[in-house]
C-alpha cells in the first residue's frame, strides 16, 4: 500500500509552523488516521512525532511524496536568512519573512515567497543557501549584507 503525504497546519505535531505528514495508504472516508511527521524543511532534524488526525483534516491537504521530503512549505510563517542578489549588487545574505510557497511538480522544486524589507520576491528554496533563524536572530541581522563566500571568516 503506497503511502500518503500532506500538507498539515500548526498544531499538529509539536513544532512551531506548518510541517508535512505521511499515512501508509489512503485514508478512509470518516476514519481518524495515524500520520507521522516527514522530518524535511525546517524539521529535518526533529524526533520522530505522530498524531491521529480526522480524514476531514487531511482530505484537502495531498501533495506529492517529493513536496514532502524537499520540506519547502514548512518555512512558512518564519523568518529566513539567505544568500540572494540585491537589486544592482552583489549577492549577500539577506532576512525576509516567508509569507507563502509554490511547489512545481514538473521541476520538482519548491520556491519560497519571501517580504524582504517590505518587498515581496519569490526564491527557489535551496537547502544548502537557506536558514531557518529565530526571531531574536532576525531582530539582530547579525550577517546581513555580508558577502556568502566571506562568512567563513566569521566563524
Amino acid at each position: 500500500m503506497a503511502p500518503s503525504y500532506f500538507y498539515l497546519r500548526p498544531g499538529a505535531f509539536d513544532v512551531i509552523g506548518f510541517a508535512y505528514g505521511k499515512a501508509d495508504g489512503t485514508p478512509p472516508r470518516g476514519a481518524r488516521v495515524k500520520v507521522r511527521l516527514v522530518r524535511s524543511g525546517r524539521w529535518v532534524g526533529e524526533e520522530d512525532q505522530a498524531a491521529e488526525l480526522s480524514h476531514e483534516d487531511l482530505a484537502p491537504r495531498f501533495v506529492s511524496a517529493e513536496e514532502a521530503t524537499e520540506g519547502t512549505g514548512t518555512f512558512v510563517g518564519s523568518v529566513i536568512c539567505t544568500a540572494r542578489a540585491r537589486p544592482g549588487g552583489a549577492r549577500v545574505w539577506d532576512y525576509g519573512l516567508v509569507v507563502g510557497y509554490k511547489w512545481e511538480s514538473v521541476t520538482q522544486q519548491g520556491w519560497l515567497d519571501v517580504n524582504f524589507c517590505g518587498h515581496e520576491t519569490s526564491l527557489r528554496c535551496n537547502m544548502d543557501s537557506t536558514q531557518d533563524v529565530a526571531v531574536e536572530v532576525y531582530a539582530l541581522r547579525p550577517c546581513e549584507v555580508r558577502v556568502p563566500a566571506l562568512s567563513w571568516l566569521l566563524k
